[in-house]
């Protein structure tokens, strides 16, 4: 009886042990959210993609930040303004999301983006 006792003790620690490792192996994701402005005032424009030369601003992103050792998993962007100033300093209406560690959330949160929920 002590003896079952002591080897189920010792499968659930060790369930509970392998548990513990994988979770922590997992690493925890979140997203933060920007306003991006007009007339390519937003940092990943102006480096990636200078003088007025447009591209695919999704890989531009992540070129950007991938540049600064910050890894984006996931882009996403939706309208939140219709109207919006014609000035370059105003935001163009859409708010930006990114996907990424959250240690590369609090860099970003430097840079003027604020951790929010998932807008999925």
């Amino acid at each position: 009886m002590l003896k079952n006792l002591i080897i189920a003790i010792v499968i659930i620690g060790a369930g509970g042990l392998i548990w513990f490792s994988f979770n922590n192996l997992v690493e925890a994701h979140t997203w933060v959210s920007i306003d991006p402005v007009q007339c390519q005032g937003n940092p990943w424009a102006k480096e990636v993609a200078p003088e007025g030369k447009e591209g695919d601003e999704e890989a531009e992103i992540t070129q950007f930040y991938w540049r600064q050792g910050i890894e984006i998993f996931s882009i996403e962007s939706t309208q939140v303004h219709e109207i919006v100033c014609q000035a370059c300093s105003c935001p163009r209406g859409d708010r930006l999301y990114l996907e990424v560690s959250a240690d590369d959330a609090q860099k970003l949160t430097t840079q003027g983006f604020v951790e929010v929920p998932s807008p999925r």
